[in-house]
């Protein structure tokens, strides 16, 4: 970061990025021993809890698609709140499936964005992380994001099994097991597509989900949590601040269950991220330490110019990836 303020003129700002050896970095602290154990667990937990899942058709915003509102429990806080949608007609085991995950944020899930790909010819599901109603007022996500979901993701931090990560990952889980019950599905091919708080959350389903078969992280947080340890930048969402120079051993404990550089390597899917070079809320340190564990077939796009952003040509390079990835695993 550079500033400078010429005399009589507003500040100018400037900043830029340089790795030296990327592919070098490695998480600050290592894989806690009962992590598989801990997550086989969950899964557990999720897997006994009754999905009562709920489809109710709405119009669609795209010819040729059909809509549904998605509800289900998990049995942790609210549950899975969504929108599929899958091309009219289509036939059994003959399609791909998205999982859409948002980025950080209070609102509603994204019905265009569903219809979308569904037109791009996947069973698609969007859904929002906090589990809450869709298609509610502006002011009522408002009024959550300033009230009780203010600063969410912080929310139960000092114990692993009360982190508020853990009720968005139970919802990731379902929102799988939505997909992958459709008739439509292939059975082959489960995309998780995320940007964000939305990447974070789809390196968690190829971590923890072996139907995953393609993971899309664009710019992604949950990445190094503890990088404090090690003098490095934390990635968001801070859960321990930066420049804390005691953290609290709870949090530093509970935190790493919920790292993207535990999931990577248990990916066993095809791989896209992107990062930013001069992203100062998802550090490229943090990123690389994530994708670097990956043990699989990986590819990694460098935004040396931009930090925390996505553009239009960044959305296209994503969206032709994925098709990609269809296109050459089309074969049964």
């Amino acid at each position: 970061l550079v500033e400078c303020t010429p005399p009589g003129a507003p500040k100018l700002t400037a900043r830029g990025g340089a790795a030296i050896e990327p592919l070098a970095i490695h998480p600050s602290l290592p894989t806690p021993a009962d992590f598989d154990a801990f997550w086989v667990a969950q899964k557990q937990q999720l897997a006994a809890t009754p999905p009562n899942l709920r489809l109710t058709a709405v119009n669609s915003p795209v010819p040729g698609v059909e809509c549904f509102e998605v509800q289900a429990e998990t049995g942790v806080g609210r549950g899975l709140s969504g929108y599929l949608a899958r091309p009219v007609g289509a036939k059994p085991t003959s399609l791909p499936a998205i999982v859409l995950a948002h980025g950080s944020g209070v609102t509603t899930s994204r019905l265009p964005n569903a219809a979308k790909w569904a037109k791009d010819g996947f069973v698609a599901l969007d859904f929002n992380a906090n589990g809450l109603p869709n298609g509610q007022p502006r002011e009522f996500y408002a009024a959550l994001q300033t009230g009780g979901l203010k600063e969410y993701y912080l929310q139960g931090r000092e114990s692993r099994d009360t982190m508020y990560l853990r009720g968005i990952f139970f919802r990731l889980l379902r929102a799988i097991d939505t997909v992958a019950a459709q008739p439509e599905w292939d059975g082959r091919r489960l995309v998780a597509l995320g940007r964000s708080q939305g990447g974070g959350q789809a390196i968690a389903a190829g971590g923890l989900d072996s139907r995953v078969t393609y993971v899309s992280a664009e710019i992604p947080t949950f990445c190094d949590h503890t990088g404090i340890a090690i003098n490095r930048i934390n990635g968001w969402p801070r859960i321990i601040p930066n420049g804390t120079a005691a953290p609290d051993p709870r949090v530093v404990e509970a935190v790493r269950y919920y790292d993207s550089v535990n999931f990577a390597p248990r990916i066993r899917g095809q791989v896209f991220f992107t990062v930013g070079f001069i992203d100062h809320i998802c550090p490229p340190t943090g990123v690389y330490a994530a994708f670097n564990q990956l043990r699989t077939k990986k590819t990694i796009w460098n935004h040396l110019d931009t930090g925390h952003v996505s553009r239009p040509d960044y959305e296209a390079r994503v969206h032709d990836e994925v098709l990609a990835y269809v296109r050459s695993s089309n074969s049964p």
